[in-house]
């Protein structure tokens, strides 16, 4: 997920990590990893809801329409992993 505070040129991005992924880490710094105990989603949830009490816009990326409908209703935008997917550098 991306947050943009008003006034700021570039997002800060958000990495909601689970399972196996626990304990990635971005070497540079640029990405912010929040680990979930348990459950993802409600790890993505409490993270937006963070983010948005701070005054910042969220954008969520996932196909889950269950999460986007939990993100939606707190404000958040969603888009797909195919969005992502075409804003990427190319491999």
């Amino acid at each position: 997920m991306a947050k943009r505070t008003h006034g700021s040129a570039w997002p800060d991005i958000v990495v909601v990590t689970e399972g196996q992924a626990n304990g990635a880490a971005d070497p540079h710094g640029r990405v912010r990893v929040v680990a979930a105990d348990r459950d993802g989603d409600q790890a993505i949830v409490d993270t937006v809801r963070d983010l948005m009490s701070g005054n910042a816009s969220v954008q969520v990326v996932t196909a889950d329409r269950g999460l986007r409908s939990r993100v939606e209703e707190l404000g958040a935008a969603v888009v797909g992993p195919s969005w992502l997917r075409a804003h990427l550098p190319p491999d």
